[in-house]
């Protein structure tokens, strides 16, 4: 997860979870997520994905940061894991003045 990281951190600042408090946007957020395959037979595996909030000032900046993490992260190998971008959704936050694209990507191993 490190080498993941580190290729987000070349394009912004970057947290795990929660910004510091001091944080002041553009920045990103992430946390890896692990669900159970649940078959009649038990559990046949697990679906790692990675989610990644991209937050900034205003709308068009952050759907730029979100365009290079994207190109950064989509069909690369990180330590025998390969990322391929699922999705991203706009949050808008206008009494904080943030807007956000949270983006999802699959983790295969």
């Amino acid at each position: 997860m490190d080498k993941i990281i580190d290729a987000i951190v070349k394009i912004l600042p970057t947290y795990p979870s929660v910004a510091e408090p001091t944080a002041t946007a553009p920045y990103a957020l992430y946390s890896e997520n692990e669900t159970a395959v649940v078959t009649f037979d038990g559990i046949a595996g697990y679906e790692r994905t990675l989610s990644v909030s991209v937050v900034a000032r205003k709308k068009s900046q952050a759907a730029a940061l979100r365009d290079r993490v994207v190109a950064a992260l989509n069909g690369n190998s990180f330590d025998g894991d390969t990322l391929y971008y699922d999705n991203s959704v706009y949050v808008d936050y206008p009494e904080e003045g943030y807007a956000s694209y949270e983006l999802s990507f699959n983790i295969i191993e």
